[in-house]
């Protein structure tokens, strides 16, 4: 199995962090950045063949490429001069990814051994071909609202209007698709969750952390992930 990481983002919330380094090369783990973090992880569960989507200074992710990840590692750069959307990456990596693929945030935090056992329990089918990561979340707000009924999504919200802290699920950044899905449309993606309602699955992944909300929010994500890894949980 093949994964893409998304990495291209310019990190706007994250400025002026972001101006003169990516978001992926933020330190944030114990293992350092989060482009590391996910490298290790992934060959971990048995994954090589990764592809890193890069627009914004990606000068800088190909470097530390070279430089400080196993020179074993098959990680494909896959850049253009502009910021593409997602639906022309998995597209033009059609014919690279396999029949089933791994999409991941590579800004969002999931411990290992939850990463491990998404990958080992997530199935994709012509029934239901994309299998999203969800984790519950004491305020969904900003965030993408999932219901679940039975492991199956039967309704997905991108960024609910909430006034009060509402608990539920949200999206968890990682989702496991079948190349079924991918077509020419360049809006393919958007159209792919409510036309995929009850036709996606979903399997809880524990506590995340997303480290791109803010600046003020950023060290606090730092500490949180330091000590999700102290302790596991």
């Amino acid at each position: 199995m093949n994964a893409l990481l998304l990495s291209a983002g310019v990190g706007e919330r994250l400025m002026p962090l972001t101006l003169y380094r990516p978001k992926c090369l933020l330190p944030a783990t114990s293992e350092g950045t989060m482009l590391k973090y996910w490298y290790k992880t992934l060959t971990f569960v048995g994954i090589h063949n990764i592809y890193v989507n890069i627009f914004w200074l990606k000068d800088q992710i190909i470097k530390y490429r070279h430089k400080s990840i196993d020179k074993k590692a098959r990680i494909f750069a896959y850049e253009e001069d502009r910021l593409e959307p997602i639906e022309e990456v998995l597209w033009g990596l059609r014919n690279h990814l396999g029949d089933n693929f791994l999409v991941i945030n590579s800004d969002t935090f999931i411990l290992k051994n939850k990463v491990d056992a998404f990958v080992t329990h997530a199935m994709t089918s012509p029934d239901y071909p994309v299998c999203i990561g969800v984790s519950m979340q004491d305020n969904v707000f900003g965030k993408s609202l999932v219901t679940v009924d039975k492991k199956v999504v039967t309704s997905f919200i991108e960024k609910p209007v909430v006034t009060i802290p509402y608990k539920g699920y949200v999206y968890a950044g990682i989702m496991m698709m079948n190349k079924s899905v991918i077509n020419k449309d360049k809006d393919f993606m958007s159209k792919l969750i409510p036309e995929l309602r009850c036709k996606m699955t979903a399997i809880d992944v524990g506590n995340i952390v997303d480290i791109g909300g803010s600046v003020e929010s950023y060290l606090r994500a730092y500490e949180n992930i330091l000590e999700m890894e102290r302790t596991n949980v």
